[in-house]
C-alpha cells in the first residue's frame, strides 16, 4: 500500500522539481503569447501577459530582454511613452547593439527606440564590452616584448635591463678572452685576471639564459592571465546586465522602474 502511494506521489514530484530548479518553466511560452498579442495589435493583452515576467528572477538574459522589448513597444503603442522609454532602455541595457527590424515593427516605434538609444548613449556605452586587446604569442618568445604587450612595464624594464647588462658582459669578456688567449687555453693575461674573465663570461651567459627563459615563461603566463581577466570582466558585465529588473506593483502610468544588480 505504501509503495503504491509512493508511486502516486512521484509524478507530481517530478513535475515540481524542474519548476523549482528552473524557476520559470513557462517563460518562453508566455513571451511567445505576449509577442503574438503585440503582433496582432492587442497591446493591452500584451502588457498584461508580459508584465509578470519583468520582475521574475531566473529568466535568461535573452528572455528578459525580449520581455522588456515587448513591454516597451506595447506601452508606446497605447501612448504611455514615459514607462515605455524605461522598458526600452532596460531592453537596450541588456542588448546594447540590438536594432528593430523596420519590416516587422512600425516605423514610429523604430524611431522611438532609436531616440531612446541616442538620448542614453552614454549609459549604453558602458554596457558594451571593451574590445579585447590583440596579443601575439610570438612576442612572448622575445622578452621583454611579451611583458610590454601584456602591459607589465615594470617587468619589461627589469627583463630588458638584465638582458642588456648580461649580454654586454658576456660578449665583452668573450672578446677579451678570444683576443688574448690561445687555442691551447693559455692566455697572455695575468692568470687571476684570465680566471676572473672566464668566470664572468660563464656566469653572465648562464644568467642571460635564465633571464630569457624567465621572460618567455612569464610572457605566456601574463598573456593567459590578462585574457582570463578580460573574460571575467565581460562575464561580470553580462551578469550585471542580467540583473536588470522592473520593480513595481502598479503598471501603466504609475509604473515604477528600478535598475538593480543582483550579486
Amino acid at each position: 500500500m505504501r509503495v503504491r502511494a509512493l508511486f502516486l506521489l512521484l509524478p507530481p514530484l517530478f513535475a515540481w522539481l524542474p519548476q523549482r530548479a528552473l524557476g520559470t518553466p513557462h517563460a518562453p511560452q508566455e513571451l511567445a503569447e505576449a509577442a503574438s498579442h503585440l503582433a496582432r495589435g492587442e497591446y493591452e493583452q500584451a502588457i498584461a501577459r508580459v508584465t509578470p515576467l519583468l520582475s521574475r528572477r531566473g529568466l535568461s538574459q535573452p528572455d528578459q530582454a525580449e520581455a522588456f522589448r515587448i513591454h516597451g513597444l506595447a506601452l508606446f503603442q497605447v501612448g504611455q511613452k514615459e514607462p515605455a522609454e524605461r522598458s526600452i532602455l532596460a531592453y537596450l541595457m541588456l542588448e546594447p547593439d540590438a536594432h528593430l527590424d523596420p519590416m516587422l515593427v512600425p516605423p514610429e516605434a523604430v524611431l522611438f527606440v532609436e531616440d531612446v538609444r541616442s538620448r542614453h548613449a552614454g549609459e549604453l556605452r558602458t554596457r558594451r564590452p571593451r574590445p579585447r586587446r590583440k596579443r601575439h604569442a610570438a612576442l612572448n618568445l622575445l622578452p621583454p616584448l611579451g611583458q610590454v604587450q601584456n602591459g607589465e612595464r615594470g617587468k619589461a624594464m627589469f627583463v630588458g635591463v638584465a638582458e642588456g647588462v648580461l649580454a654586454a658582459t658576456n660578449v665583452a669578456t668573450f672578446l677579451v678572452l678570444r683576443s688574448n688567449c690561445n687555442a691551447d687555453k693559455t692566455c697572455d693575461l695575468d692568470g687571476s685576471l684570465a680566471g676572473a674573465l672566464k668566470k664572468a663570461n660563464l656566469v653572465s651567459g648562464t644568467l642571460l639564459i635564465g633571464v630569457v627563459v624567465y621572460g618567455v615563461v612569464d610572457g605566456f603566463l601574463g598573456q593567459r592571465r590578462k585574457e582570463k581577466q578580460e573574460l571575467l570582466s565581460e562575464g561580470g558585465m553580462q551578469g550585471g546586465s542580467s540583473g536588470i529588473l522592473l520593480d513595481g506593483s502598479r503598471v501603466g502610468e504609475a509604473l515604477i522602474f528600478g535598475i538593480t544588480r543582483r550579486f
